[in-house]
């Protein structure tokens, strides 16, 4: 991947800690910016791999939606059904994501790449990125109360703590080799930091 041109930030951190939301922002303030958010490939990989999927989650694929799939039975799934479910998705997601990358920057006149994902450091783009940061919460009551309300991809308490489990040994230690490192406490305060790592960025990187 010729990335020489093209800035790549890479978001981590776990579910419903404002990954998107800070992704989102960047992708408005950056200029020529792109942002793929990984969850996305989901309805790719269930269609493409369907036997794989319903061996491990004991239910035939019937949908086109990833997440609506996961939703019908989010209460059955443990831990460890998440974490095997990541490590088949992963090299999926890992040749995706590079290829996404490389048509995108030839279509378009991309100068940032952002690349949003909960589990991303276990991806090959993580270690190529030009800028990795880390979104967390203290705050697991209002984490907790977006995960319940958004609409992509809504869960319980129980579901979210068995997804957090299952990603976890990606995320560990992540924080120690960031370059920045955001904490959300779901009020505005979040949005002016990430404007503020915008700002740093484009000087960085001498772009007004």
């Amino acid at each position: 991947m010729d990335n020489n041109s093209v800035v790549i930030i890479c978001i981590t951190g776990y579910s419903g800690s404002g990954k998107s939301r800070a992704s989102n922002i960047l992708e408005n303030i950056l200029p020529n910016a792109y942002c793929i958010h990984c969850d996305e490939y989901l309805p790719d990989y269930l269609i493409q791999f369907s036997k794989e999927t319903e061996r491990i989650f004991r239910e035939p694929v019937m949908t086109n939606d990833g997440l609506s799939y996961f939703s019908q039975f989010e209460q059955k799934l443990t831990a460890e059904v998440w974490k095997e479910f990541y490590d088949i998705f992963h090299p999926f997601v890992n040749v995706k994501v590079v290829e996404d990358i490389n048509t995108i920057v030839l279509e378009h006149r991309i100068l940032f790449m952002i690349v949003e994902y909960m589990a991303l450091p276990s991806l090959d783009i993580w270690e190529r990125a030009d800028c990795k940061l880390l979104v967390r919460t203290d705050n697991h009551e209002l984490q907790l109360d977006l995960l319940s309300k958004r609409k992509d991809f809504s869960c319980n308490k129980k579901t979210a703590e068995n997804r957090h489990f299952a990603v976890k040994e990606y995320i560990e230690g992540v924080a120690e080799c960031v370059d920045y490192t955001v904490s959300n406490n779901y009020d505005e305060n979040f949005d002016y930091e990430i404007k503020n790592i915008a700002s740093q960025i484009m000087k960085i990187y001498g772009v007004n």
